[in-house]
Parts: structure tokens; sequence; C-alpha cells
């Protein structure tokens, strides 16, 4: 990206004078001396083919289909101005091969955005690991070989900085070159890296954990809806610096036993029976702020299932205006029905099991 002087490269009996201006590089091997006006014509071939086809060099990936007719023309041009000063001066220039080093350049160039492009990758990579984010770790991709540098806490980190970009580039060999300090350290630094992975992990859909420190022991309460996720949690605590045991002891899937049931083609419920229920679940939803209800109405399989659909939806929004009524936020609630029989209850079971509305919770995605 640097505009440079004319350069001459001696070449057996021969030289090469080379332009560069922007993304192209015009290359001249010539025998002899080469005259100032043959230069100066070299220099305004270049500009002209800046002129008109610098975009085109710019994004050149390889293609020589894509190279314009019009530099052609323009190298055509330098071709005939040589011929023209052989006849009119001794037979100074031999041979002339006149190219735009497109090719090599633009698979250079090319190489280099490819290169740029993995680097970002292992860097997202890198960043979105909790326990690795708060390092400056540098990637760097050179002849086919990844090359890590930087600095962590300990050899753990180091491999798994190793472990994840190669993971993104298993085609490169990787060079760990990633320094592992093995420094003790502070107690209010190992706090502050055990807050930020809480709050980068509190983003994810399903989570809400808390956590207490003390002696270098992380315990962690609070929810998942994912079991899958408990392990991943724990592991991102245990790769904190300085943190010698995690105790997990979060709930691996909140629930709300809670059932409101219903006579008989009826979507009126007991007054005496909702009141109760609705404190439950007025509790339940304060101590755990980010879940959300879905609220599911069942009927008996007696009837035709359109009938029964109505039925099912009509309990379900009735206990909706009831918990709206009793200044629950709307945003936090969902109307959904199912025809099966509610969870644990068995088609011999009495009928009036099924005649019900339930509860599944869900945390939606930020």
């Amino acid at each position: 990206e640097k505009i440079s002087e004319l350069h001459e490269i001696e070449y057996d009996d021969a030289k090469i004078i080379l332009e560069v201006a922007g993304y192209c590089y015009l290359a001249v091997l010539i025998k002899g001396e080469p005259s100032k006006i043959f230069i100066n014509k070299v220099r305004k071939i270049l500009s002209h083919i800046i002129l008109k086809s610098g975009r085109t060099i710019e994004n050149f990936q390889g293609d020589q289909e894509t190279i314009p007719q019009i530099i052609k023309a323009d190298l055509e041009q330098l071709i005939e101005f040589s011929t023209l000063s052989q006849k009119s001066k001794p037979p100074i220039t031999l041979m002339i091969l006149i190219s735009v080093i497109l090719i090599a350049f633009g698979i250079i160039f090319y190489r280099g955005k490819v290169a740029n492009y993995w680097e970002k990758q292992i860097l997202n990579a890198l960043y979105a690991a909790p326990e690795l984010s708060v390092y400056h770790l540098i990637p760097e991709i050179k002849k086919g070989q990844l090359i890590l540098t930087g600095r962590v806490p300990n050899e753990i980190l180091r491999e798994q900085a190793g472990k994840i970009s190669h993971e993104v580039v298993p085609h490169l060999n990787l060079n760990n070159q990633i320094i592992a300090v093995n420094i003790p350290p502070d107690s209010s630094v190992i706090s502050g890296e055990i807050k930020r992975v809480r709050q980068l992990l509190n983003q994810t859909e399903g989570v809400v954990i808390k956590t207490h420190y003390q002696e270098h022991t992380v315990t962690i309460t609070g929810f998942v809806l994912n079991v899958s996720q408990s392990d991943k949690i724990v592991q991102a605590f245990q790769q904190i610096p300085g943190v010698d045991k995690v105790i997990s002891t979060f709930q691996t899937q909140p629930h709300l036993e809670t059932r409101i049931y219903f006579e008989t083609n009826s979507s009126q419920f007991k007054e005496d029976d909702i009141s109760q229920k609705i404190k439950i679940i007025q509790q339940f939803l304060a101590e755990h702020p980010r879940i959300h209800l879905i609220i599911i109405g069942h009927s008996d399989p007696r009837g035709s299932v359109t009938k029964n659909e109505a039925l099912a939806k009509a309990r379900a929004k009735a206990v909706e205006r009831v918990l709206l009524q009793n200044q629950v936020d709307s945003r936090r609630l969902k109307v959904a029905i199912n025809l099966q029989p509610p969870p644990g209850v068995m088609i011999n079971q009495p009928l009036w099991l099924s005649r019900c509305v339930r509860f599944e919770v869900f945390i939606p995605a930020n």
C-alpha cells in the first residue's frame, strides 16, 4: 500500500526494472540501459492502468480471466514504443518482457486476507472461552504455521489456548509460544475474574447462577435448564487461576409442580383452590426473576378434538387472566394447549386429573 521509486535488479546480462503503485506491480526485463524516456513511459503506462483498473487489481484473486483487456492494450503500447526506439538508436534493447505481476501479487494478497480472516476466527474462539478472554493472546499465521504468543498464569491455560486455536485451523501446524508465568494471582484478581465469568455465563440462555468465593473455593448456586451445561459451568470456574475447588449446588431444572383443576366441560376454576396456588406461582416468579412460564391447558380425552382444543385453551387463558389480575408481568407468560394426558397421568386414572392447567418454565434468549 505504499508507492515506491523505480528499482533496478541485475539479472545475468539483463536488468529488471520494477515500478509499483497501489496494488499493481509492473516489471520490465530488458537488455541494455533503459533511457529516461522509456522509464517515463513505463510510469505513465502504470499510472494509466491504476487509474482505469485500480479497483479490479485491488480485488484480484488470481483468476487471469478477470484481468481487464485495457491492461493488455496499455502494455502493447509499451512494447511498440520500445520497437520504435530500436529503429532510431543502436540495437541496445535485445529483448523486452513486460508483465503485470498480478498473479504473484494477487496470490500473496489473497493469502494475506485468508490469514487475517483465520486469525480473527481464532481470536473469537479464544475470547469465547471465559477463562482465556481476559488475557492478551496473539495468533499469527505464517507459511502454513499457526504461531501463538502471549502470557497466561499456568500451563493448563496455555494448553487450552493451543487446543482451541488448533481446532479452528486443524490444517495448520501449531507453534504454541505462549508463556505460562505461574504467578500466584491476587485474591482481588481472582474475585474479579469469578465475577466476570459468572456475568458471562448468565448471558447464556437457560443459565441463572450466583457464586460465593472464599479461600480458593467457589460455591455455585442457582440453576440451569440444560443439564449438559452444568459440567461446562464448573469447568469454566475451575480454569480460573487461583481457584482450587468448585462446589456446585445449583439446580439443573427448576420446576413448578402446581396444577389447577377444572370441572367437566368447564373453564371455571374453584376460587378457594386458585387463591393459594396463585400465591405459590407469584412466589416462584419472585424467586426466579429470569424465569418465564408457559401456561399449558389440558382436557380429558372425551369429546371431539375441536371441542377439547377450545376447552384446553379457555382453561389456560382463564389462568393467565387471574395471574395478570395479580400483577404478574404479561411478558413472562405464554399460553399453550396439549391434548395428551399431563405428565404422570395414565389413561386408566380418573379423568379429572386430565382436566387441568400446568406450568413449564423457560428462560428466553437475551
